[in-house]
């Protein structure tokens, strides 16, 4: 399993007109694990208690159908574990030339009483 830190898309939250809801993101950039490639990987946190995870993948070579799994750790500027996601899996990826791209989000719920500490995510990755 892989792991990599998040950089930050936006490190304060991002402003919003009156009455929408305040919103936090974290990219990455392209990670491999196996045969397989994520890009342009993005968790965004709101201050209604939603989130979103999206991304694309895809796979070199598979004789089964690869599967992307994600999930990540939630932290503060101290570096202190808010919470964890569940795993985000991705469709069932075939392989072809060229490989097809997976573009793919999941939607989760957390408790955003902790939105202001929110600094830095760690993705932990396989496939």
């Amino acid at each position: 399993m892989g792991e990599c830190i998040g950089s930050s898309a936006a490190g304060e939250p991002v402003e919003v007109p009156p009455g929408d809801f305040a919103s936090r993101a974290f990219v990455w950039g392209v990670l491999r694990s196996g045969d397989c490639e994520q890009s342009n990987g993005r968790i965004e946190f709101r201050t209604d208690d939603s989130g979103t995870w999206s991304c694309t993948t895809r796979t070199f070579s598979t004789s089964t159908g690869d599967i992307w799994h994600a999930r990540f750790t939630v932290r503060n500027a101290g570096g202190l574990t808010l919470f964890e996601t569940p795993t985000f899996d991705s469709p069932e990826m075939d392989d072809g030339n060229p490989p097809p791209l997976y573009h793919w989000s999941r939607e989760f719920i957390y408790d955003s009483s902790v939105f202001n500490e929110i600094a830095g995510v760690v993705q932990h990755y396989s496939c």
